[in-house]
C-alpha cells in the first residue's frame, strides 16, 4: 500500500490536474474492464484448485486461462471503441489501449498464480504483488525525472505486468499447466457459474467508479483532475479488503466442502474484522483529509479534501462487500 502511494505525489505533480483527470479516467475504465471480464475467474479457479486433483486440476486451469485472454481481449477492444465513438479526449482513447493491454497482462498473471494462492503460498503471492508496485513505482518516478509525458505513465503499466508475469510463470512452471485451453463447452460451463457473481461485481465496480469516468464528459478537464487526487487515495486504499479475503480465500473454500460450522466462524469472523478496520479506516482517513491531500497532490488541490472525506465513507462498505 505504501510502495504504491510513493509516486503519486510526484505523478500529481508532473502531470497536473487536466493529464491527471485523464489518467485516472483511463484507470477506471480499465478497471471497470478488468471486474466485468474477470467475473469471479480468479476465485473460481481457486476453489477448483483446491478441491480438484490430477488431469481434471490442470484441464480446469487452461480453461481459465484461455477464456481469461478471450474476455479481457474483447472488453478492451469494446471500450476502446465505446470512448472513440462517445467522443471522449484522443487522450483516453489511446490510454485505454495501451492500460487495456497492460490489464490483459495482469489478468493473465493473476491467472497462472491461482495454485500460489490455492496451496497457501502466501509468501511468494506477497512478493510477486511487492515486486509488481516497486517496478511501478520506479517507472512512474522515471517518467517524472525525465518528463515523459502522459503516455509513460499508461506504457509503465505494460511493463510492470510483463515483469510480474515472467515472475510467475518461473515459480509455477512443472507444477502447474501454462498453455491454455480453447475448450468453448468448458468455457460455458465456467461463464454460467460466475455470471450471477460477475453480476453483483459488477453494481460494486460501478458505481464507485462510474462519477470519474461521467465528470469525463460533463465537467471540465481541472475539475475531474480535482476530484481524481482524492478517488486515487480511496482506491489504493480500498485495495486492502481485497488482499485480506484472498488470502483466506482457500480456508473458506475448503470449509464450504468439508465442515458448514467451521465456514459460519470464519464468515462472522472475517465480517468483523471487516467492518471494524472498514470504520477505523474511513474515519481516519476522513480526519486526516487535509494532510492526506496536502501531502499526495499538494498546491492547487484545496478542493479535493471535501471530496476525499465523502468518499472516505466508501470504504466501509468496500470492506463489507
Amino acid at each position: 500500500l505504501t510502495i504504491a502511494l510513493v509516486a503519486v505525489p510526484f505523478m500529481i505533480r508532473e502531470l497536473g490536474a487536466v493529464d491527471y483527470g485523464y489518467y485516472i479516467t483511463v484507470s477506471s475504465i480499465v478497471f471497470i474492464i478488468g471486474g466485468l471480464t474477470e467475473a469471479g475467474l480468479t476465485a473460481l479457479g481457486v476453489r477448483e484448485y483446491s478441491t480438484l486433483a490430477g488431469a481434471d486440476r490442470h484441464e480446469f486451469q487452461r480453461s481459465l486461462i484461455g477464456l481469461r485472454l478471450v474476455l479481457t481481449a474483447a472488453g478492451v477492444v469494446l471500450a476502446a471503441a465505446v470512448t472513440w465513438v462517445t467522443g471522449a479526449e484522443p487522450e483516453i482513447v489511446t490510454g485505454t489501449l495501451i492500460s487495456g493491454l497492460g490489464l490483459l497482462i495482469a489478468l493473465s498473471q493473476q491467472t497462472y498464480a491461482i495454485p500460489l494462492t490455492a496451496e497457501l503460498r502466501i509468501g511468494w503471492v506477497t512478493v510477486l504483488e511487492v515486486l509488481k508496485q516497486v517496478v511501478l513505482s520506479s517507472l512512474f518516478l522515471l517518467a517524472v525525472v525525465v518528463s515523459a509525458g502522459l503516455a509513460a505513465f499508461f506504457w509503465a503499466s505494460v511493463v510492470a505486468g510483463l515483469v510480474m508475469l515472467v515472475a510467475t510463470l518461473l515459480l509455477v512452471r512443472g507444477h502447474a499447466p501454462l498453455i491454455p485451453s480453447r475448450s468453448r463447452s468448458a468455457w460455458g460451463r465456467v461463464i454460467r457459474e460466475t455470471l450471477p457473481y460477475a453480476v453483483a461485481a459488477a453494481v460494486g465496480l460501478i458505481y464507485f467508479r462510474i462519477a470519474v469516468i461521467l465528470m469525463s464528459y460533463v465537467s471540465t478537464a481541472e475539475e475531474t483532475g480535482i476530484f481524481s487526487a482524492a478517488f486515487r487515495i480511496v482506491e489504493v486504499v480500498a485495495t486492502l479488503p481485497l488482499i485480506m479475503v484472498t488470502t483466506v480465500f482457500p480456508v473458506l473454500a475448503r470449509a464450504a466442502r468439508d465442515d458448514q460450522e467451521r465456514l459460519s466462524y470464519a464468515l462472522q469472523r472475517v465480517f468483523e474484522v471487516s467492518l471494524i478496520v472498514g470504520g477505523l479506516l474511513a474515519i481516519g482517513l476522513a480526519v486526516a483529509a487535509p494532510f492526506a491531500i496536502e501531502v499526495v497532490a499538494g498546491p492547487g488541490f484545496e478542493e479535493s479534501v471535501e471530496v476525499l472525506r465523502l468518499l472516505s465513507l466508501a470504504l466501509v462498505t468496500s470492506f463489507l462487500a
